[in-house]
């Protein structure tokens, strides 16, 4: 099997409805899903059906499983509904922290595995899935950019960054064994700005966030409303495969915590890697991801999305960070506004 998605240009779609495409967001009422719901709403081709979540999973006896009516439904209603492209963006833990690891696993991993066989099934053509440039991991022997060509690693504990690994590798085997559809995954670094709620967020807005003395990885981050302008062009482009997205500049974790006002407080390494093997992890109160994240760097290579999808960061990581200095704290997932809409059965139609 190939480690990741080949780069691939597909010949213009033939648009119907008179030039008019449908497209369907997946977890519309997220901080990212939200923003780009609007940008498509206004876009005069587009025909947009959205929905916080389609994802057809029911609690049986304290586990999720798959609702296999439910998933028949979702088959029929594509169809009937004509969605040539799916954007798959509701992944819990996102935008605000899991209080059911369990069901969040199950909704992110299997979920994202029903929505693609649903897809299939229904004949859709293209198919956008949110990933995350940490799925590469933390390595002393990276380079100092990473291609998208780099096979995804395992997480070991973190829970998200295990979701969005498991995600990512099924999406890129359901592409190589479904190749008449068009399938792109978009690796986002973490959000940051606006306002917007994440993990990384919730690290750097503690008064003294933790990190590992004598270690100071680059890290990477991105912006909102940059994130939902390659979605965007993703959806309404022709390129496939898997892409990098971040701001341009990497910078070095304990500069980060600085430009956020706020002072990194050391914490010895040993200590930390025996309490991480036992399980206990008190002194990293906070730190989101595997432990190799604080050790060793994780920087993605953009190249690809600028030149494929002609896509460029319109924010500054600096200027990211500094935004977080007025914050006491993270910011709070609140619920966007409302998109316009009439209701449909399973989606609700911004435009027809």
């Amino acid at each position: 099997m190939k480690t990741s998605l080949e780069q691939t240009h597909h010949p213009p779609y033939r648009q119907s409805r008179g030039g008019v495409r449908t497209l369907f967001v997946n977890g519309s009422t997220t901080q990212l899903g939200y923003r780009v719901a609007l940008r498509l709403h206004q876009h005069p081709q587009v025909r947009l059906i959205h929905r916080a979540s389609m994802i057809p999973l029911e609690f049986t006896h304290g586990d999720m499983l798959v609702s296999t009516a439910a998933a028949q439904q979702l088959v029929a209603w594509l169809r009937a509904e004509q969605v040539d492209t799916l954007i798959h963006l509701d992944v819990i833990g996102e935008d605000a922290p899991t209080t059911n690891r369990e069901a969040a696993l199950q909704h992110n991993v299997m979920g994202t595995l029903t929505l693609l066989g649903a897809c299939a099934a229904a004949g859709v053509r293209r198919v956008i899935v949110r990933s995350s440039t940490l799925v590469y991991g933390a390595r002393a022997n990276h380079a100092a950019f990473i291609s998208e060509d780099m096979p995804v690693q395992k997480a070991r504990k973190s829970g998200l960054l295990r979701d969005y690994c498991e995600l990512d590798a099924l999406t890129q085997s359901f592409a190589h064994s479904h190749p008449h559809m068009e399938v792109v995954i978009l690796r986002c670094a973490s959000i940051v700005g606006d306002q917007a709620w994440s993990p990384l967020t919730a690290y750097l807005t503690q008064p003294t966030p933790p990190v590992l003395i004598g270690y100071s990885p680059r890290i990477q981050v991105l912006h909102p409303d940059d994130a939902a302008d390659a979605v965007v062009r993703a959806a309404l482009g022709d390129a496939c495969g898997s892409f990098n997205l971040a701001a341009l500049e990497p910078i070095p974790l304990d500069q980060a915590i600085r430009l956020t006002g706020r002072q990194p407080r050391g914490v010895l390494p040993i200590p930390v890697a025996l309490a991480g093997a036992l399980g206990q992890r008190k002194q990293l109160t906070g730190w989101f991801a595997d432990l190799e994240f604080l050790v060793y760097p994780c920087v993605a290579d953009l190249r690809r999305a600028t030149h494929s999808l002609h896509w460029q960061p319109r924010h500054s990581a600096y200027d990211l960070l500094r935004g977080l200095a007025t914050l006491h704290a993270a910011p709070r997932a609140t619920p966007p506004r409302a998109l316009p809409r009439p209701e449909s059965p399973y989606g609700e139609r911004a435009r027809d």
